[in-house]
């Protein structure tokens, strides 16, 4: 479905994706541990880079209901400072 009614769908509203993660694009973007630099994956390793250790702004993640479905990509990083908020921004709770 495209743009959700304009708003956030309830979780596991749609199937999972093949790793059995509901939601991860198209609900809301997902705040990061990271911190954001334009150019970063153009100087880090790519072997599982580490991330700066600090920064202005957070990285967020995946896409969000307003967006087209052109944009429904996790790999999508865009970034907000920290203490920014937005009808669209959320996070993920990881265990690990």
């Amino acid at each position: 479905k495209d743009n959700w009614d304009c708003r956030t769908a309830p979780i596991k509203q749609f199937e999972p994706n093949r790793y059995g993660l509901y939601d991860v694009a198209g609900n809301v973007y997902e705040w990061c541990l990271d911190w954001y630099d334009a150019n970063y994956y153009q100087q880090s390793p790519t072997n599982n880079p580490a991330g700066l250790v600090s920064g202005v702004q957070r990285v967020l993640r995946g896409s969000a209901w307003p967006d087209g479905t052109g944009y429904l990509r996790v790999a999508d990083r865009s970034a907000y400072k920290p203490d920014q908020t937005d009808a669209v921004n959320g996070f993920r709770c990881v265990l690990m």
